[in-house]
């Protein structure tokens, strides 16, 4: 019996965990002709590995680091942990290889940043979605 508790309450645990998973989008200023990235680009971007846009213009990339899409944005697109992902920016930092994102502590200060600075990137919850910025469609 106590097998079974402890079976239905990790189940029930597992479900409640996915429905707290909040969506997020990446977004760019609405002066921005890209539309869409691929998740590999999404990646690279963020780890500044791909710096420049399509028309060779400079990216401007924000993190999010207070929302609550910042470890599942971390997970899924940039395939580090928001430990690996910091310690990753604080070696490139220590050895000049690159200067980290800028951090922001809401969604509504990173749409705020987004909109203001053309060529930047970033992502907020998906409720917080609005028309000062333009979502990105991540291939």
């Amino acid at each position: 019996m106590k097998y079974i508790t402890a079976i239905l309450i990790l189940t029930l645990l597992s479900i409640g965990g996915v429905a707290l998973a909040a969506e997020y989008v990446l977004i760019t200023d609405n002066t921005n002709p890209v539309s869409e990235l691929t998740a590999k680009e999404v990646k690279n971007i963020y780890l500044g590995k791909k710096t420049v846009w399509s028309d060779g213009s400079h990216i401007t990339v924000f993190t999010n680091t207070e929302s609550n899409v910042n470890p599942l944005f971390m997970q899924e697109m940039v395939r580090k942990t928001t430990q690996q992902y910091t310690t990753y920016w604080k070696k490139s930092l220590f050895t000049g290889t690159g200067l980290p994102p800028r951090d922001f502590a809401s969604d509504d200060e990173i749409k705020g940043a987004v909109s203001a600075k053309p060529g930047s990137i970033g992502y907020i919850s998906l409720s917080a979605l609005d028309s000062s910025v333009k979502q990105l469609r991540i291939d």
